[in-house]
């Protein structure tokens, strides 16, 4: 299984990986292990203020076998 890692640095670092991250998967699709994907609270918390990073952000999470948000409380 290949793990993945999201988290924040700053909102164009963040969205740039993001966006390399569903490249990826995309162009691995058939992978046989399948993917992971760790995502930090405040990396998740600026994802979902922009609805371009939130339908990227599920396009991700659809194609992987796990998704682990680290660090997410409800407000």
């Amino acid at each position: 299984m290949r793990v993945r890692y999201i988290k924040f640095e700053n909102i164009p670092a963040m969205r740039d990986h993001l966006y390399d991250t569903k490249c990826e998967i995309d162009k691995n699709i058939n992978y046989a292990g399948g993917y992971c994907l760790i995502v930090e609270g405040e990396a998740l918390a600026e994802i979902t203020k922009s609805d371009t990073s939130v339908v990227i952000f599920l396009g991700i999470i659809m194609n992987c076998k796990s998704v682990i948000c680290c660090r997410v409380t409800p407000s």
